[in-house]
């Protein structure tokens, strides 16, 4: 797609690291609801002609960016989008925000059920209708590994050319399928922490997507007992001093515990060489930083 890698070298708390600014890269020039790891996961989906389908079915939750990035895939397509959930806050449904408000105006149907098991529920749901095109919650499936693949090969070319004597690529992880294909593309390590679930949780993950656990990216302790989507200072606290050291937003629902764990592994394995990968996802930022600042952990 003729994108040239940016690398912004960088040092913090007494960590040098390289950053890899994926989220800067555009699938489609000027379309912002396809850049970082949504562009490639959605690579397949977005370059290639689907003329049977007439609806595109997901599910997760109803402040994803994937739910932003799906419901513009289906308006470009010309398809009907319907989007499932367990829970659709009340305030959120008052006062649409974030990607929830992005994708309504993108025309998604954003449908709350109670069926126990939403996944499952969804599967069964798309499985007998063969105008629809179902992708699972984060784009957990093998059709994201050739846009994934191809990020991999930049990193390699990269990686080879900079002469690093001992590369490690961290990033964070939820259904872990961008770390898992990367480290099947790359001759170096890939780092990951479990933000959903824990590593037992992450290993199923990759074992689904690449059965060879010899392939897998390294799993690494989190520096505490964490709940996904839930509200920590220290979380808060990292995100806006990486904001002010480097000049860089990140994501401030993964990237957090994903640059503490790094941290303190470097601090644990000197002589490495760092290389974090940004792969997005500030457009769940307005609504994270409004829930910091209901809990008055943000003025």
């Amino acid at each position: 797609m003729g994108f040239k890698p940016q690398i912004q070298p960088i040092q913090f708390k007494g960590v040098r690291c390289a950053i890899w600014r994926d989220d800067l890269y555009e699938l489609i020039p000027g379309e912002k609801a396809f850049g970082g790891n949504k562009a490639r996961k959605l690579y397949h989906y977005v370059t290639n002609d689907f003329p049977q389908i007439t609806t595109l079915v997901s599910y997760g939750s109803p402040q994803s960016n994937m739910l932003f990035s799906l419901s513009r895939l289906a308006q470009i397509k010309g398809w009907a989008f319907e989007f499932y959930v367990d829970h659709i806050p009340q305030n959120l449904v008052d006062n649409p925000r974030g990607n929830y408000a992005r994708a309504l105006q993108n025309e998604a149907k954003i449908i709350q059920v109670d069926a126990g098991n939403t996944q499952a529920w969804v599967e069964g749901y798309a499985s007998n209708k063969p105008h629809y095109l179902y992708i699972p919650e984060g784009g957990r499936h093998a059709n994201s590994e050739p846009g994934i693949a191809m990020l991999a090969r930049d990193l390699e070319r990269w990686v080879a050319s900079s002469g690093l004597a001992n590369p490690h690529l961290m990033l964070p992880s939820g259904t872990g399928t961008t770390a898992c294909y990367i480290q099947k593309h790359v001759s170096f390590d890939v780092l990951t922490c479990p933000c959903v679930g824990g590593a037992d949780y992450l290993f199923d993950q990759f074992s689904e997507l690449v059965p060879d656990r010899n392939s897998h990216p390294e799993i690494l302790e989190t520096t505490g007992k964490y709940h996904f989507g839930k509200l920590y200072p220290e979380f808060l606290q990292i995100w806006q001093q990486l904001k002010t050291s480097t000049e860089i937003e990140f994501d401030l629902l993964y990237d957090p515990l994903a640059w503490l764990c790094m941290l303190d592994f470097a601090r644990k394995n000197p002589g490495i060489d760092l290389i974090y990968l940004h792969q997005g996802g500030q457009s769940g930022n307005q609504t994270m930083l409004e829930r910091y600042r209901y809990k008055k952990l943000l003025q």
